[in-house]
Formats: C-alpha cells, structure tokens, sequence
C-alpha cells in the first residue's frame, strides 16, 4: 500500500466513524464509562491524529525515517490491549 493509498483508507475508516456516531444525542456521545474516554473525546483524539499521520506522509522519507522507532520487540495486539 502506498501513502496515497494509506491516507485515502485512513480518511474513510474515519469518515465511517463519523458516519455511525452523528446521531447520537448529547448525553451518549459525552458519557464517559469509569475512566474511559468518552465517545467525544476518542473522536477529538482520532481528528488530531489522523491530521498529524497524513501531515508526516507528506515529509520526505529522510526526515520521519527514525521517528517512533522502538527498542523493544513489536507487541501483539492482545499485548497492547491488555496495557490499555
């Protein structure tokens, strides 16, 4: 997959987010379960990333090269779900 093609996919999966949430009312979209973020604050949350990742898709290659390189083998995704 190439950036183009990344960011389109990314922008749509956002998009049907958006999509399935517009019409809940303002008491369910504000709720926050414990402390879990509310419906309206993951939606803040996935606007500001999704601008920053098609913002760095847009860098040339030398300058993101390094940029959230870990050192630490790469988690499942069970693994990350349990750290959260």
């Amino acid at each position: 997959m190439n950036k183009q093609e990344l960011s389109q996919k990314l922008n749509d999966t956002v998009g049907k987010m958006v999509s399935s949430v517009e019409n809940l009312d303002n008491d369910h979209f504000f709720r926050r379960l414990g402390d879990k973020w509310s419906i309206g604050e993951n939606m803040v949350h996935l606007a500001k990333s999704t601008k920053a990742f098609n913002n760095a898709l847009g860098l040339p290659k030398p300058m993101i090269a390094n940029f959230g390189k870990v050192e630490r083998p790469n988690r499942s995704y069970d693994e990350v779900v349990a750290h959260y």
